[in-house]
């Protein structure tokens, strides 16, 4: 992640669990409250640079590039269970114990909505509040993926030999309110990302996750956490997810913004890192 003018301090730095090398921003305080953020598919940290430079200085933040993504290790699909939605929070678990992270407000943006739920379930007693922003309930948001994703046999070759730079330009444009606030420094940036040795395969394996959140969602059901679900009004996939978790998590407040498409933190970074500042630990 590239840094502009976030909280200082900074310690981020390779975190290495079970010989996987995750890469951590870790800014702010630390010893303030801290929010720990995961990013969606397709994307890696940088998704959350602009929410960063609203952040309240008092606060450490903690934004994990998920393994196979960003600057983290790729590890062979087989060793990471072919990222499944379970081992990744055992890794973001085990990162964050080694930064001596035990208390935090969790931050997931989509597929790393879901990585957020897992990571609850298994650890209820060190979040604080989750804030799941445009969390998918199914995989429409990645129609053109799947379809090369899913192909029977070659799934795995035509996704990494036929998905192109403007495919993740599309799919990016369509998750913000406005396609044209897009910058190409940043569909760079993915895209380089994904480019890197075994980046597209990892990527595959999360896509493939995505028809797992009712399952996901119903085990977090019973964690207790306290939930807030973060909606905006221009998401063409929003409304009808927004219901079927509502019937899942009838408890969870909900924040719908408006003039804000799927990538809230993208689109109203000021409006998000306010709702974190008032839900802080």
């Amino acid at each position: 992640m590239n840094r502009t003018v976030w909280p200082t301090p900074d310690r981020s730095r390779l975190v290495e669990v079970d010989d996987v090398r995750v890469f951590v921003t870790d800014v702010g305080p630390q010893d303030g409250p801290t929010v720990v953020m995961l990013h969606d598919v397709l994307r890696c940290a940088h998704a959350f640079s602009v929410l960063l430079e609203h952040m309240p200085q008092a606060r450490r933040c903690v934004v994990i590039d998920l393994p196979g993504c960003g600057e983290s290790d790729r590890p062979d699909p087989e060793r990471a269970q072919h990222h499944r939605v379970e081992w990744l929070a055992e890794i973001v678990g085990r990162a964050l114990e080694s930064l001596g992270v035990d208390r935090y407000d969790l931050v997931g943006a989509g597929f790393g909505g879901l990585v957020a739920m897992a990571l609850a379930t298994i650890h209820p007693t060190r979040v604080v509040r989750l804030f799941g922003i445009g969390l998918p309930r199914g995989d429409a948001q990645y129609v053109h993926e799947l379809r090369l994703a899913s192909l029977p046999g070659i799934g795995h070759r035509a996704f990494a030999r036929a998905y192109r730079r403007a495919d993740l330009e599309r799919t990016l444009g369509r998750s913000l309110a406005d396609p044209r606030t897009l910058d190409s420094l940043t569909v760079d940036v993915y895209w380089d990302r994904l480019g890197r040795d075994g980046g597209m395969a990892a990527a595959r394996d999360m896509l493939l996750q995505l028809h797992r959140a009712p399952a996901i969602g119903d085990a977090f059901a019973t964690s207790g956490v306290r939930t807030l679900l973060v909606w905006g009004e221009r998401d063409p996939v929003g409304p009808l997810d927004r219901e079927r978790w509502a019937e899942v998590l009838p408890s969870a407040q909900t924040l719908a913004l408006d003039g804000c498409g799927q990538a809230a933190a993208e689109d109203r970074p000021d409006v998000v890192a306010a709702a974190l500042a008032v839900e802080g630990a």
